[in-house]
């Protein structure tokens, strides 16, 4: 059987360029906010608000990621959505 060749998108280059700076960008927030609050409940709330959305949306855009340069496979689509419809 002949084996897929991944080819590599403009629009996946894209993506993926902008859920890494996306990623970067609330991660980068959370180190921000942190060393800067000096006891502010509202600077560490939003610190922690940070960390928790950049952590949540780590799950589901890194396989994006890695689906858009390196191509699909079963371990990427498990992690995309166990109970996906096809």
């Amino acid at each position: 059987m002949k084996e897929q060749v991944h080819r590599i998108t403009p629009a996946g280059v894209f993506e993926s360029i902008f859920d890494i700076a996306y990623l970067t960008f609330a991660f980068s927030a959370a180190i921000v906010f942190y060393p800067r609050a000096h006891g502010s409940a509202l600077l560490n709330f939003c610190g922690t608000l940070a960390l928790i959305l950049g952590g949540g949306d780590s799950f589901h855009l890194i396989p994006r990621v890695k689906r858009a340069l390196f191509g699909e496979n079963s371990r990427t689509e498990k992690f995309l959505g166990i109970f996906r419809l096809r």
